[in-house]
C-alpha cells in the first residue's frame, strides 16, 4: 500500500518538475556526460590499435628477446624448429679507428636475418639518395652513420678498424627500424 502512494507521489513529483523544467538541465548534463565518456572510449580504443599495429615496425619485430648475455643455442634451435624467424643483434660500445683517429661509438651487429620487419635506409655517399633495404651490411662491411661521418669527415670506401677487424665502410646509415633501442 505504501510503495503504490510513494510511487504515485513520485509520478506526480516529476511530470510536475519536468513541466517547470527543472529535470531538463539534469538530463542534458546526463546526456553529455555519457557522450563524453563513449567519446573517449572510442579515442583511447582506436590509440591502442594504432600503437599495437605500429609497435611491431618500432621494435623491428613482433617479439623481442633481450639479455645481457648470449642467449642459450637451444632456445634459437627451438625458435627455428617452430619456423619461427630469428635475426640476432648485438649492442656494445667500442673505439672505431678512423685514420688512425679514434672514436667511441655504439656498435650494432646484426645477423643476415635483420631486420625481422621493417627496412633499413641507407646511402652510397652522403650526398647520394637514400635507398631502402630489407638487410644489412654484409661480412667485412660497416655502415657508420651520418653523424660519425660528418665529425671523423669521412666518406664511403675507407676502411675503418674495430677491434681485430678491419672494415670497410660501404655505406651512410640514414635508419632502422629498432633505431630507438641503445646499449
Amino acid at each position: 500500500m505504501k510503495f503504490a502512494f510513494y510511487s504515485k507521489f513520485a509520478l506526480r513529483f516529476f511530470k510536475v518538475s519536468f513541466k517547470q523544467g527543472d529535470l531538463t538541465l539534469l538530463f542534458l548534463t546526463l546526456i553529455l556526460s555519457l557522450m563524453m565518456m563513449l567519446g573517449l572510449t572510442i579515442f583511447i580504443d582506436r590509440v591502442q590499435l594504432m600503437l599495437q599495429g605500429q609497435s611491431r615496425e618500432f621494435m623491428a619485430a613482433d617479439k623481442v628477446l633481450v639479455s645481457p648475455s648470449p642467449v642459450d643455442a637451444g632456445w634459437l634451435k627451438e625458435a627455428k624448429r617452430l619456423n619461427l624467424k630469428v635475426a640476432e643483434v648485438m649492442r656494445f660500445r667500442s673505439m672505431i679507428y678512423i685514420d688512425d683517429e679514434p672514436t667511441l661509438v655504439s656498435v650494432k651487429a646484426v645477423s643476415e636475418a635483420y631486420p625481422l620487419l621493417g627496412q633499413v635506409s641507407s646511402k652510397k655517399t652522403l650526398t647520394a639518395d637514400t635507398e631502402l633495404s630489407a638487410g644489412g651490411p654484409q661480412i667485412g662491411e660497416l655502415w657508420l652513420g651520418a653523424r660519425l661521418y660528418y665529425s671523423a669527415k669521412a666518406d664511403t670506401g675507407i676502411e675503418a678498424e674495430l677491434g681485430n677487424a678491419r672494415l670497410l665502410a660501404s655505406r651512410v646509415l640514414i635508419g632502422e627500424p629498432d633505431a630507438h633501442r641503445r646499449c
